[in-house]
Parts: structure tokens; sequence; C-alpha cells
């Protein structure tokens, strides 16, 4: 039987391992065993994520040597303030190239991934899919396709390492505010006709999306009736929205951003502050539910007045571009709204679906039938 999180002392330091992720009573064990006066030794062992109070609290550590093994909890814990280091086997220092992927391999193997895991990824861009696959296999030192696939397909381990690599996070907050600045000036006037407003965020990645709508639903004197849904098919990244927690990195685009998106109040009410990070405040927080929706094989949950999606159909070819829609499509309500990245389009066997609700922007109404 695994047990989550193992301590013992040694001299004057104590040591805790973290093993997988962690369920609510273990999380309460160890923010038991962190408190000592002895020097703590924390290591986390195949940990996706973790969850905000475990982030909390180690934030608040100063005698403390933190390590995982994992390149992606090593950076979210360092844009905290976190100090952490990462202790991985690999193979050495191999002197490796990008390894060739032809299409015809390709397409097996994403059909076996489909097989075997369960995620679909073969109407994805090819271009995508094959950069994110040799990034992946430089990182670990392999240079032919046949044995990357056979590492993938042979533990599921090392599936959650090139899915956590196929997964495109790129966000920030209030992104292309000119477009958000049109949202706000002409959809929500006609939304706030509604007793109720659901929004899904779809693709919501680490969360900036969805808090910044949530912001400019407030800043509308729309928050309290309104509920948001944000939806990611990567479990790390959902985790990393529901804490809530942000570097100062990027402070200085963010307010430029709410300035130009026409936000009305200062872009630090919206937030504490430590000195490592920055935490959303809970009433902005409590309006939105994280969960897991895959838009390539799941359904329709849920009837919108709005669905969000931004910059997420880029990375995907003509056919799941068309499922997709007919998925919004069918989860908008009769007039709800669609807005799309600024680098996408509709084709013209949508626009009898959706129609332009303003010139030269990405939002769409529906139109019904």
């Amino acid at each position: 039987m695994l047990i989550p999180v193992v301590s013992f002392v040694k001299g004057s330091t104590k040591y805790i391992i973290v093993k997988g992720n962690l369920s609510k009573e273990d999380i309460e064990k160890f923010i038991k065993e962190i408190i000592t006066n002895c020097r703590l030794d924390i290591s986390f062992n195949k940990t996706d994520y973790l969850p905000l109070e475990i982030v909390e609290s180690l934030s608040n550590l100063t005698n403390v040597a933190v390590t995982t093994d994992s390149k992606e909890l090593k950076g979210y814990l360092r844009k905290l303030g976190i100090k952490t280091k990462i202790v991985i086997n690999n193979k050495g220092h191999l002197k490796i190239t990008k390894i060739k992927i032809e299409d015809e391999e390709l397409n097996r193997f994403l059909k076996a991934i489909f097989e075997k895991y369960g995620y679909d990824f073969t109407n994805y861009s090819k271009g995508t899919i094959k950069r994110r696959i040799q990034a992946s296999a430089l990182s670990i030192s392999i240079n032919n396709f046949e044995e990357f696939s056979n590492i993938i397909l042979n533990g599921k381990e090392n599936f959650k390492y090139l899915f956590e690599n196929i997964s495109i996070n790129v966000t920030e907050f209030f992104r292309e505010p000119k477009e958000l600045k049109r949202l706000k000036e002409t959809v929500l006037p006609y939304l706030n006709s509604y007793s109720h407003i659901k929004i899904w965020c779809a693709g919501c990645s680490s969360g900036e999306s969805p808090y910044s709508m949530a912001i400019i639903l407030h800043e509308a004197g729309m928050l309290e009736k309104s509920q948001i849904y944000a939806t990611d098919f990567n479990n790390r990244v959902l985790q990393e929205a529901k804490n809530g927690l942000f570097s100062f990195d990027n402070l200085s685009l963010y307010i430029d951003n709410y300035k130009k998106s026409g936000g009305t109040g200062l872009f630090s009410d919206y937030f504490t502050k430590n000195n490592k990070y920055l935490k959303i405040k809970d009433y902005i927080r409590q309006k939105i539910v994280y969960f897991n929706h895959n838009l390539i094989t799941d359904n329709v949950m849920n009837e919108f007045q709005l669905i969000v999606c931004k910059n997420v159909m880029i990375y995907f070819d003509k056919q799941l571009k068309q499922r997709v829609l007919q998925l919004f499509d069918d989860s908008l309500c009769c007039n709800g709204f669609l807005v799309i990245g600024k680098s996408e389009f509709l084709n013209q066997s949508w626009e009898k679906r959706f129609k332009s609700y303003k010139q030269n922007s990405r939002i769409f109404q529906k139109v019904c039938r």
C-alpha cells in the first residue's frame, strides 16, 4: 500500500517524502509534519500538482530545501518564489539530434495512444504534434522515434510526461484587451437582461482567462448573477488555476492589459499580496467552477449564454474544428455568444449559424433556427 506522506528525523533535519497526488487527509498530515523546529528537507516524487494549502505552507517556510522529479512542478513553485531543485534520472549527456517523424508512423503512434490511454490527438495539427514530440524526445536524450514510441506506449507515467508537453498552455490576464473591451461594451449589456448568466471558458489553462472574465463581470455589476465554468483537459494546470496564485513577473503587462480592456479600478484591487506572489481574492475565485473537459472527446455539459475559447482551435485541423464548433453550437442558448481568438476564423459553412456581432471582431452570435 502506497503511503503518500513519509517523514523521519536524521540529526537536525526532518525529511518529508511525498509520493503521488494527495487526498484531503494527506494534505492535513503534511501540514502537521512541517510544524517543527528542525530544518526541513521536502521531496515530491511523482507529484503532478500541489493544492493551495500546501503551496501557501511552503511559501511561509524559511529553513527548507524542496526537491521534485517534475519539471512542471519545479517551474510552478519557482514562479511563485519557492526555491526548488529538480532530481531526475536520465541517460547522461548524449549527443543527440532532433528526431525525424514520418506522417505514417506519427498516425500509427497517435492511434495507439488513443486506443491505450483514451486521448485523441489524431486531428491536432501534425506540425504542432511533431514539434512537441521532438522537444520531449530531446529532453530525455532520445533521437529515435521508434524508441520514443515504445517508451510512451509502455508506461503511463511516460505518457503523462508527453501529455504535459502536448498541452498548449499560453495565457495571460486580459489577453487581447481590445476584444475584451468590445465584449464589455456590446455583449454584456445584452446578457444583463438574463436573470442568471452561465459562461464557459473552454481551454482555460492556468486560470487567467476566467479570472479576467470574473473581474469584468464584477465591474459591470453582473458577477453575482453569473457562474463561470472553466475547463481544460490538463489536470495539472486546472489545479494551478484553482489555486489562484500568480507570479509578479508579468505584472506590468497585466496592468496594461487591464487598462486597455476598459478596467475601471486597479488591477491590484483583485489580489492579496505577499512578498512572493499574488493571490486572487475569494469573492472572484468562488464564482468559477473548474473541472476536466476534453473538447475532442467530451459532449455538451450545459446550456450557456456565452462561450469563450481563444487560441485553442488554431492547433486543430479542419475536421476537429468542425467537431468543436458543433459542440459550441449545441452548448449555446438561442442568441448566445461565441468569442474566439484573433488568429481564428469561422469558415463559410458556419456563417448561417453564427453571425458577426461586431465588425472586425471575433465575437459571434448564434442564429436562432
